[in-house]
């Protein structure tokens, strides 16, 4: 399998009943190769919520991942937390300041690809669309270590969610924007890995305005491409030799 197809991929909005079918069938195999129980959210569910986006990658028309933004208000009851824990910790950043992201999934034969790119950088569009500073993320202990990776902590805050057979979740929190500064949640690495470009991106359609220190931040840590790439190739080059 090809690792770098983010670029063949276009993010669009799922907007009616029968495409979000085809999420619910994406799901439902996608956790069944996970050994996990499928979210049994109904589209007239997910429209109730009143703050929910939910996007599909695409190559084409052949769907191959999927995953839900809410934008939260003061009385919306997020999955994520309120679902599992039955309350809103003090500890956690201001539900005002955040968005959630949750229902993540990917076609079982995309495994291993760039496109968990594709669905962060648009999880950071929405973040910077909405003005907000945080993205909180449910996880079982056994994708901890890769939530780590693209810049989430975690909070210590577990429970089990009501689905039968469920694991326990723990809730992670990315702070993307500190002292007005998207970005410098992570050192240059991870930022070349995972947010320069949907930076520029952004910067080129005006949909961001950074100020003069995100630019001298973005430029320093910009001289550290190089070293990015070789090390993605790297782990490309094992990720194929292991198979």
């Amino acid at each position: 399998m090809q690792y770098r197809i983010k670029h063949l991929v276009e993010t669009r909005l799922v907007t009616t009943a029968a495409a979000y079918h085809e999420v619910q069938t994406l799901r439902q195999n996608a956790y069944a190769a996970s050994q996990k129980n499928a979210p049994t959210l109904s589209f007239a569910d997910t429209l109730a919520f009143g703050d929910a986006k939910v996007f599909g990658l695409y190559r084409g028309e052949a769907l191959l991942g999927s995953f839900m933004v809410r934008i939260p208000q003061a009385a919306s009851l997020l999955e994520s937390v309120e679902g599992g824990l039955g309350h809103y910790p003090t500890t956690l950043p201001d539900k005002l300041d955040c968005i959630e992201v949750g229902k993540l999934c990917i076609d079982p034969a995309y495994r291993g690809t760039d496109l968990v790119k594709a669905i962060f950088e648009q999880v950071h569009r929405e973040l910077v669309f909405a003005g907000r500073k945080s993205i909180l993320i449910c996880s079982e202990a056994r994708y901890l270590k890769k939530y780590r990776t693209i810049g989430f902590k975690q909070t210590g805050l577990v429970h089990k969610v009501v689905r039968p057979g469920s694991n326990p979740l723990e809730i992670l929190v990315s702070t993307q924007k500190v002292f007005g500064i998207y970005g410098l949640h992570v050192g240059p690495l991870r930022w070349n890995l995972f947010l320069s470009e949907v930076n520029r991106e952004m910067v080129q359609r005006q949909q961001i305005k950074p100020s003069l220190p995100s630019l001298i931040l973005w430029s320093f840590y910009s001289l550290f491409n190089p070293l990015t790439f070789l090390i993605e190739n790297h782990r490309v080059s094992r990720r194929l030799t292991a198979k």
